[in-house]
């Protein structure tokens, strides 16, 4: 055999073994990658389930304390509309007490129309009769001179 075939043997059979061992160091890391794998998963498994239960338990909190607050906002909108229909209904009563004394002041005010109407007429009937009055003394005065200046 050629030498130089055999140095390209030995060469080949050195670059075998390297080959081999880097097969062998690549499945030793891929275990290794796995098992690290697995532990980083089991690891975020748990810190999830930790972190499920505690949003859980807050979130029950939150709902507990909305509750309350609702249940508290609730009663107060009560008393509120409560007193807001106590206050409305006082002024309805009132309204209609102002309506009513309206009423009878309009009924006042009419009747006071009518009497001022009958005091206006007797004046408007005075009139005429002191207008008259007054013309019988003037005339009667005016005779009384002429009869004593002799006009007549």
């Amino acid at each position: 055999m050629d030498p130089q075939i055999a140095v390209l043997e030995t060469k080949i059979g050195h670059i075998q073994t390297d080959i081999s061992e880097i097969k062998q160091e690549q499945r030793r890391m891929a275990d290794r990658l796995d098992t690290i794998s697995s532990k980083f998963d089991d690891r975020l498994d748990t810190i999830s389930s930790k972190f499920d239960d505690r949003l859980d338990a807050l979130s029950s909190k939150f709902d507990d304390r909305f509750d309350a607050l609702s249940s508290t906002f609730d009663d107060r909108f009560d008393k509120v509309n409560d007193k807001i229909d106590r206050i409305a209904s006082d002024v309805n009563k009132r309204v209609d007490g102002t309506r009513e004394e309206i009423s009878t002041l309009r009924t006042s005010v009419e009747t006071v129309k009518t009497s001022v109407e009958r005091v206006k007429a007797s004046i408007e009937s005075t009139k005429v009769w002191m207008l008259t009055t007054l013309f019988s003394c003037v005339a009667v005065l005016l005779a009384v001179m002429a009869h004593g200046f002799k006009w007549i």
